[in-house]
């Protein structure tokens, strides 16, 4: 009988334990999308005050053509 109770806990922790990793895993997978989100985010506010700033230094005007 005690060794029936082991093995039914032991069932029992590796289940939880099975669960609970793949909600850590949800988890990291979550989190690594909103880093990457992030570091996207700033890529593009960094590159949009790049594109400003090389303008303003090459005074870059608006010309229009006749036809």
């Amino acid at each position: 009988m005690l060794m029936i109770a082991e093995r039914t806990g032991d069932a029992l922790v590796r289940s939880k334990g099975k669960e609970m990793m793949e909600e850590m895993s949800e988890e990291l997978a979550n989190v690594i999308e909103d880093f990457l989100r992030a570091v996207g985010v700033e890529a593009l506010r960094l590159v949009k005050g790049i594109g400003k700033h090389t303008l303003s230094q090459y005074r870059v005007s608006q010309f229009s053509v006749a036809l």
